[in-house]
């Protein structure tokens, strides 16, 4: 799954996920469980995440990789990871695969828009503006991470005018078609 933060990434894995028989892997869960095991980490990640910036890589990839080498599903929807062109070659030189990647476009406004409300509900100052930080920098990540990919292997779905159900029906009848109708 690709887009900004607020594209409806996690809506439509999870939905997906339960409709194709997949485990979703949700990096944002996967990272933060593993930050409860390691103070350092939690900081670090605390820190990146306040300034609306992407976790390091030399934590995300080895924490997220080895979520996703162990788990003993068939397919996994991967969630928020890869977020960079680096994190996807380095998920390709350790054997990830690719069936299809999901690109799920929004306009920066409605990803801010959608997020601030989100996590508005959490008194945090300045929130606005590092989310708005976030988004804008993320913009130009997801464009670079998307142009890595083989465009036959890539769906690109309109978040901002199609309806969760259609972007999950398109997703779901895509994801069978690419795995040759199921399992």
């Amino acid at each position: 799954m690709l887009g900004l933060p607020g594209a409806g990434k996690t809506t439509l894995a999870a939905s997906l996920a339960k409709r194709v028989g997949a485990a979703h892997l949700m990096a944002s869960a996967v990272l933060r469980d593993y930050a409860g095991r390691n103070a350092e980490v939690a900081g670090i990640l605390r820190d990146s995440w306040s300034r609306g910036e992407n976790a390091p890589d030399e934590i995300v990839e080895p924490v997220l990789w080895n979520a996703y080498s162990t788990s003993l599903a068939k397919l996994v929807i991967l969630d928020g990871y890869p977020r960079t062109p680096n994190q996807w070659k380095s998920f390709l030189s350790r054997g990830g695969g690719l069936v299809m990647a999901l690109s799920l476009n929004v306009s920066p406004e409605i990803a801010l828009a959608r997020t601030t409300a989100r996590v508005g509900r959490r008194a945090i100052d300045a929130l606005p503006a590092r989310l708005e930080h976030g988004i804008l920098a993320e913009v130009e990540t997801v464009r670079s991470l998307v142009s890595a990919i083989p465009a036959d292997r890539c769906l690109h779905l309109d978040a901002d005018t199609l309806s969760a159900a259609e972007v999950l029906k398109i997703a779901a009848d895509r994801t069978e078609k690419a795995l040759g109708g199921g399992w």
